[in-house]
């Protein structure tokens, strides 16, 4: 099977299809993505979120587990701005927030773990990618030239 480098986590669906148990659900193992983040991709969260993991597609759904944060201070500091956080389109918080301040209050380099919170309350939508999104406003990104890299960890469930 080629791999969709726009759905790199399709390989592992199709290597974890359950054919002899049509009724239960298939789990496949953890998957990992690095992606980077450019400036102005990081100063818009807020108006235009951006999609880590695509859709996985019919009557299957993404379990977030983890990811870090990692933020390549550069330039001038950004200001304004709200907490990132880690959720499927719509939804409440999948993961622990990034706050603003954090991004824009010292000129360094930060690694940050984006822990996954409780979640009995935010059922896993089926056919929906997660996103990285910010609260409040937009960054004013002035002569920023920060960016970010996120190390996303999750897992794919096939319900058939």
């Amino acid at each position: 099977m080629e791999k969709n480098l726009n759905n790199p986590a399709e390989e592992v669906f199709a290597n974890n299809m359950d054919s002899s148990n049509p009724g239960s659900p298939n789990i496949s193992s953890d998957c990992s993505e690095e992606i980077v983040i450019r400036t102005s991709t990081l100063a818009t969260l807020c108006s235009k979120p951006f999609l880590l993991v695509p859709d996985p597609g019919e009557n299957k759904v993404i379990e977030f587990i983890d990811a870090v944060f990692i933020y390549k201070f550069g330039g001038e500091p950004m200001s304004g701005g709200g907490s990132i956080y880690i959720s499927y389109l719509g939804f409440s918080a999948l993961s622990a927030g990034v706050s603003a301040i954090t991004l824009t209050g010292e000129m360094a380099d930060k690694v940050i773990q984006m822990q996954l919170v409780n979640t009995a309350d935010n059922p896993m939508p089926f056919n929906s990618g997660l996103y990285l999104q910010m609260t409040e406003s937009d960054f004013e990104q002035g002569a920023s030239t920060s960016s970010a890299k996120i190390h996303i960890i999750y897992r794919i469930h096939t319900i058939v």
